[in-house]
């Protein structure tokens, strides 16, 4: 039996060609999906950390700010999220029940629309297509919200 080759007589195994090559499709097959990959469902709360935060941080750093500086449970399953100075990064803190989650964005041209740290102490709450508003660019300061029936989670 020779590895890694295909030659003649081997069993060709259909499950494996999936297992090999399926992540070629991954890309666009889930584009658009946003954050969904982390299963946010509605009892899921997103904060928004105002003002600047070094990028440089990690997951102790970035969890120690959700401790001290949010004064929430940076274990507690919320989205955290963090944006430079310059407001062209952004990087998300989750936990998933197994692990700290840290991802990162970079936008190459443009800035998200960030709130500024006089308004609030800490953070801010927002709803998940509020999100999705400021991820695609969309500034979410000038939009308005329709005043539908919505039942908060308690968690």
């Amino acid at each position: 039996m020779r590895f890694g080759g295909g030659g003649p007589g081997r069993a060709q195994d259909p499950g494996m060609a999936r297992f090999r090559f399926g992540h070629l499709g991954t890309t666009t097959e889930h584009l658009g999906e946003g954050l969904a990959m982390f299963g946010i469902g509605p009892a899921t709360r997103i904060y928004l950390a105002v003002g600047p935060t070094d990028m440089r941080k990690g997951f102790e750093g970035l969890y120690g700010m959700v401790r001290d500086k949010l004064q929430l449970e940076p274990l507690s399953g919320h989205l955290f999220i963090f944006c430079n100075k310059e407001r062209n990064r952004i990087k998300v803190l989750f936990w998933d029940g197994s692990g700290l989650w840290v991802c990162a964005k970079r936008l190459e041209k443009g800035r998200f629309s960030w709130p500024r740290a006089e308004n609030q102490q800490g953070g801010v709450r927002v709803r998940h297509e509020e999100l999705t508003l400021l991820l695609g660019g969309i500034e979410v300061g000038k939009t308005r919200r329709k005043n539908w029936y919505r039942k908060e989670v308690i968690s």
